[in-house]
Parts: structure tokens; sequence; C-alpha cells
């Protein structure tokens, strides 16, 4: 007998339609594997805070998705949060909900507490990156009795340390999100960024590990995949530090050309200040890329030669010239853990109905 009726999921975005394949990819990719494992008369709602700024109720992939149309708007928050509740009243009563899962330990995972105390309801929440970082020091602290999910051995450590709560570590990785052949033709980007064009991703301290590469690599290629409000800044360190017929950007792109592009790029630098996971890791891998990064991430719980793990940035440039130098075959790799990811939450979701 099926016990869970009905999943209700809580986050700040979601894709905007099922043509979408840009926005938080890892949710995509969880949701689209979960949905082919879970019973078929269970069924899934998501109710979207921030993102899309529209409010019609709309189907992803067989999920009926409530967009709130927050637009991230301060003045909107209270407003939301009011409808939020109500919106999850309502479809308890239509369909007894038998589970919750939020996203972020955020405003979602606030609401979803809060409702899943006073309907105990079970409630899962998935840390999903900066969220474990001293400065969301309000969310953390007003979270009722829930399962917290970390994704990485760090951001456990990091959660445990700055909030004294702990959590059970299952990395938010499928099957579907790394199913990727490496190519055996010749690889024309030296450096590839993907991500973002934010503070996180570090890009200043990119440009400067790439300036001081290319000045032993006169030569080098390097391309930049994203986009974000950091663009502007980035242009100018570009035009400033003399790269412009070094370093490329590409702007945002479907996520199939951006895996398509990893098969033809060699080193992945990504110098990042914090990743809860980094699904982007585990695609390079999967292309065949190496990885020269900080120790951000799943850069613990992966143990390969594919990956330079480094603390200085001095430490990234020299591994970067050796990676360029000795032109090792590209060899595909994949993580085993990704097919423990969907049981693990199907048992939290069951084992408190």
């Amino acid at each position: 007998m099926n016990k869970l009726k009905h999943i209700v999921f809580l986050t700040p975005g979601f894709a905007a339609s099922e043509k979408d394949t840009v926005t938080i990819p890892a949710m995509q990719l969880f949701l689209e594997q979960l949905l082919a494992e879970l019973p078929e008369d269970t069924a899934c709602s998501l109710i979207t805070f921030q993102y899309p700024y529209q409010d019609e109720t709309y189907c992803y992939k067989g999920i009926k998705v409530y967009p709130l149309n927050g637009q991230n708007m301060v003045l909107k928050k209270l407003g939301v949060w009011w409808r939020a509740m109500f919106l999850l009243n309502k479809l308890h009563k239509e369909n007894p909900i038998s589970a919750l899962h939020s996203f972020w330990l955020g405003e979602c995972a606030l609401m979803a507490s809060v409702f899943g105390n006073w309907k105990k309801l079970p409630h899962v929440i998935s840390a999903m990156g900066q969220d474990v970082l001293k400065e969301n020091w309000f969310y953390p602290r007003m979270i009722l009795k829930s399962r917290i999910v970390t994704l990485s051995q760090i951001q456990r450590e990091m959660l445990l340390q700055n909030f004294g709560l702990d959590s059970q570590i299952v990395p938010m990785v499928m099957k579907k999100s790394i199913d990727l052949k490496s190519n055996e033709g010749p690889r024309m980007v030296d450096i590839l960024a993907v991500g973002s064009l934010n503070t996180v991703k570090n890009y200043p301290v990119f440009l400067a590990l790439v300036e001081t590469i290319a000045a032993e690599k006169p030569n080098l290629c390097v391309e930049i995949i994203g986009e974000g409000d950091q663009r502007q800044e980035i242009e100018r360190g570009i035009k400033q530090r003399n790269l412009a017929e070094t370093v490329h950007l590409r702007g945002s792109m479907p996520r199939s050309q951006v895996l398509a592009r990893m098969t033809e790029s060699k080193i992945l630098l990504h110098p990042s200040h914090h990743e809860a996971l980094g699904l982007v890791f585990l695609e390079a891998l999967a292309a065949g890329m190496h990885i020269v990064s900080f120790a951000v991430g799943i850069s613990k719980d992966i143990q390969t030669e594919n990956w330079d793990v480094c603390y200085t940035k001095e430490e990234m440039i020299r591994k970067c010239l050796a990676r360029l130098e000795n032109d090792r075959p590209y060899k595909s790799f994949a993580w085993e853990g990704a097919d423990q990811c969907i049981q693990s939450y199907i048992q939290f979701y069951e084992s408190a109905v």
C-alpha cells in the first residue's frame, strides 16, 4: 500500500516551464528522477515563493506548480508567507499531505516547519548552499522540528559549527545528471568556468589566475559560461588585464550545450568561495575534465586523480600549468553515490507517515 499520497515541495525559485533548463538544474533533475521512482498514485505539488514572476499555476512534468510571485521584494514577503500558509492548508484539505520537502534553510523551510508542526506532518529540509553560513542567522534558529539534509561533508560541518544543527548527508546527485560521455577528440578550450556571474563564484580571482597562467601559455583559450549581476565588472576586469583575446564570455546557455562544451574543454577552474554540492563538478568529471578548485562542495567526498583541491591561488596556478603541460587522456568519471539519493529521500518521506 502506498503511504505517500501527496508530497508538497517548497522552494524560493523554480523553472518557469519545461523548456527552462537553467533555473536550479539540480532540483529539476532531482524531481524528475523522484517522479520516476514514486508510485503512480502519488500526487506532487510545488510552491515557489519568488520565481517565476507570474501568478498562473502551471504543470512541470506531472508536478502542479503554484508560483507566489514574490519577485524577491521585501515589501511582498509577509504577503507571500500568508499566501503560502493559506495554500498549504487548501492543498491539505483537498488532498491530505503525506510529507513536506523544503529547499534552503530560509523562508520556505520556516513556513513548512510551522505548517508541518501544526498539522503534524513530516518535513524534510534540503540545505542547498549559503544557507549554512553564519550570515543566515535568522532562519536556522527559527526552524521547528524537521529533518535537515546536507549535500556534502563540508556543508554538514559548517551547519553544525555555525548553528549546532546536525544533519544527514545525502548528495543531490542523480544518474541523469552524470549521463555524459567524454569526448575522444581534441579539446579546444584550455580553461572553462561555469556558473552564475556573482560574487560567490569569485571571478576576480579567476581572472587573476588566468592572467598569470596566460603569461606562461600565450595561446591560452578560456571561456566563461553563465550570466549574472557581475557581468559588467567581469568585462572591466578582462579589459584591465588585457585578456580580451584570451577570455571569452559565452553568456547563459541551455544545459545541454553547457554539457557539450565541457566535453570540448580541458580544465574546470572553479575558485568559488562556497558550494554546498557543486553539480558542476560532477558534470565536469563525467565529461572527462580535470578540476582545479578550492576545498568546497563535494571535494572531500570524492577521490579521483582528475581533481586538484587547492588552498592557495599560487597552488591553483601551479596545478593548472601542470595539467596543461601534461595533456593526459580525458576519461569520464561517474560518482557511485548518485544511486542512493532518491531512495534516501523516499525513506525520509515514508519514515514518519
